[in-house]
């Protein structure tokens, strides 16, 4: 794609249409953030009843009616976009004209939406939920092109949900580097208008909030959302002109075997039930300080540097970027199958195909089974490890051996959650607290530990 050009395109079609490209986006952004506003008022704040179990399981209600209401509005504005692009003019009234496919562009918002959802839970996790957030950030530019290439394929061709985001993926991956980075422009872009309402809108919320809560918050947001408007255009008439290059384009053909699949939704769904447990009780965000996490949040960066040059060269970059990043001294070191990395405070943070050495003797490991990977860390005053297993045996006997093994190790189990093929058993003894995640597929069952002190 040529970033320059589509970028050129986009500012020249908003200048000649500004007023009906602006007060389309200005519909569309109060429309869907006053619906998702008022429902987790209704949702999280009162029908949960001030749990955080209920919260977390409301919580997707407002994401999914709002994906039903942006779709369709989305789509309309795709539809505008197109028009200025062309050349041709813009009429408000296409807003709304593709209201009519409501459920179908809404199960392609739907599809990001529970993305979305299912990462935020995942990143409750200790250490490997950071990490897989921080991939996840990286990715969200592809997600803004894919999103707007699905909505594009129901809303234009008539396509079916599910075959218009596999198209999209095709689509993206005709060329994935290119489009990332046009994708990471014009989000930047489409973003100038939020980043730059954050302070004056700060200061009206802290000085009319001083008089009245409420009055503060409407008085910020009625300075923000204009200011979002403003250039979120830009961004949605880049992404318009991705869709009008990639759409003529043949989409790449994707081949992934079904085993791979199979074992892909274990391990997510193992890492949600994993993560759930961890949101709701709040284990992760009270055991690993924001300090810990800042190393270890980090080490994403440089993951590609350890693929490009020689193991210690690679190592010494990393350890004098950390170094200086946490003002003191951090060792990363390279033995075997293990990966570890120190700072000046004593956090640890290790990564290993096999069991970590300090792993606990009174935690049964399922006989048999294969290790995955494991994570392991802490700092002076805590620790934790998460050891990810498959086994060829069902979750039934999976299942019944943690229930007696945990029990005859003297834990007290705490909360069991059997939902047939997913299944979670939640545990304490003394100062220690852990859970272990079952889930099943076609041929093989995934297993999670995770024990934190």
């Amino acid at each position: 794609m040529d970033i320059g050009k589509g970028i050129q395109q986009s500012f020249n079609a908003y200048v000649k249409n500004f007023v009906p490209l602006f007060l389309a986006a200005l519909i569309v952004i109060a429309v869907c953030g006053c619906a998702y506003a008022i429902l987790s008022w209704i949702f999280v704040s009162v029908l949960s009843f001030g749990t955080v179990f209920l919260g977390a399981v409301f919580s997707l209600v407002p994401l999914l009616v709002v994906a039903c209401i942006a779709g369709p509005l989305l789509a309309g504005y795709i539809s505008l976009a197109r028009k200025a692009l062309a050349g041709q003019t813009v009429d408000l009234s296409g807003l709304t004209a593709h209201l009519d496919k409501l459920l179908p562009l809404g199960l392609v918002m739907s599809i990001f939406a529970l993305f979305w959802y299912a990462m935020n839970i995942i990143g409750a996790i200790p250490i490997l939920g950071w990490l897989i957030s921080l991939a996840v950030s990286l990715i969200s530019p592809a997600l803004f092109i894919i999103a707007t290439l699905g909505i594009g394929f129901v809303a234009e061709q008539q396509m079916h949900p599910l075959d218009a985001v596999k198209r999209a993926v095709g689509c993206f991956l005709t060329d994935p580097v290119m489009i990332w980075l046009y994708a990471l422009v014009i989000g930047i872009i489409a973003s100038l208008g939020f980043f730059v309402s954050l302070i004056p809108a700060a200061i009206l919320a802290a000085i009319f909030g001083a008089i009245a809560g409420f009055l503060g918050i409407f008085l910020a947001l009625l300075f923000a959302v204009p200011c979002l408007a403003l250039s979120m255009p830009i961004g949605l008439l880049g992404a318009t002109a991705a869709y009008e290059d990639l759409s003529a384009a043949e989409a790449k053909q994707i081949l992934v075997p079904k085993q791979t699949m199979q074992l892909a939704g274990l391990v997510l769904a193992g890492l949600f039930m994993l993560g759930f447990v961890f949101y709701v009780t709040g284990w992760g965000y009270r055991i690993w300080t924001p300090r810990t996490y800042g190393l270890f949040g980090r080490l994403g960066n440089y993951s590609v540097v350890n693929r490009t040059v020689s193991n210690r060269a690679a190592e010494k970059a990393a350890e004098d970027l950390l170094s200086g990043l946490t003002g003191g001294k951090v060792k990363i070191s390279n033995k075997g199958n293990q990966v570890q990395i120190k700072d000046h405070d004593g956090g640890t943070l290790s990564l290993s195909a096999g069991l970590p050495k300090d792993f606990p003797r009174d935690v049964p490991v399922y006989p048999g089974a294969k290790v995955l990977i494991s994570v392991s860390g802490g700092s002076n005053d805590s620790n934790g490890l998460s050891v990810t297993l498959t086994t060829r045996d069902n979750v039934n006997k999976v299942y019944k051996y943690y229930q007696d093994k945990l029990t005859g190790q003297g834990w007290t189990l705490k909360t069991t959650i059997d939902l047939g093929e997913m299944r979670t058993i939640a545990f304490k003894k003394d100062r220690r607290e852990g859970s272990v995640a079952i889930v099943e597929s076609d041929k093989e069952t995934g297993i999670t530990l995770v024990i934190n002190e």
